[in-house]
């Protein structure tokens, strides 16, 4: 049983190192999120957002953010998640540093913070994530999105299950690693 299993691994660690080495391979671009760390408060209000018009970003670039774990967080989250700052339905959740998020759909992605009321104070972005082009390599730089409208201020409630990060497997490399080879 314990031979099966250290197979297991190795066959795992594998296919990440792979993974791994194919995504390295790829044309994409860092992107360390806002020049800087993830932090609150950020140098100016809208300095995220600012940030992100200011690049174009294709699939395969790889946004990297960097926190200090233990008071911050991102979260790949759903426009309607983005615009009330709440975190109900997070698509991806990166709670260790620096965390990487791979860009691989076409469309607009969204990321905030969801610790406390950091989202609310500037701790979010959005990105237009744009198709790769062979022909030319990447593509001609598009016109900035105009900005999202604005809702009305409204007071965080009291207590939400979402105010502080819930422990969460990053990757599905640990996932594996936790669940076949301890």
């Amino acid at each position: 049983m314990a031979l099966q299993r250290h197979g297991l691994c190795m066959k795992i660690l594998s296919a990440a190192a792979a993974i791994i080495a194919a995504l390295e391979a790829t044309s994409g671009l860092r992107y360390t999120v806002g020049d800087s760390v993830w932090s609150i408060p950020p140098p100016q209000p809208d300095s995220y957002t600012n940030w992100s018009f200011s690049h174009s970003f294709y699939i395969g670039d790889v946004l990297v953010f960097d926190f200090d774990y233990e008071f911050f967080n991102a979260m790949q989250v759903s426009r309607l998640d983005y615009e009330s700052c709440a975190a109900l339905s997070p698509i991806r959740i990166f709670t260790r540093s620096p965390a990487l998020a791979i860009l691989f759909h076409e469309g607009v992605n969204h990321y905030i913070c969801n610790i406390s009321n950091y989202c609310d104070l500037g701790l979010k972005f959005s990105v237009l994530v744009h198709k790769f082009s062979y022909s030319t390599g990447r593509s001609p730089a598009p016109s900035p999105l105009p900005p999202l409208p604005s809702l009305p201020p409204s007071s965080p409630p009291a207590s939400s299950p979402y105010s502080a990060p819930e422990p969460y497997i990053s990757s599905w490399v640990d996932w594996c690693l936790s669940t076949f080879c301890s």
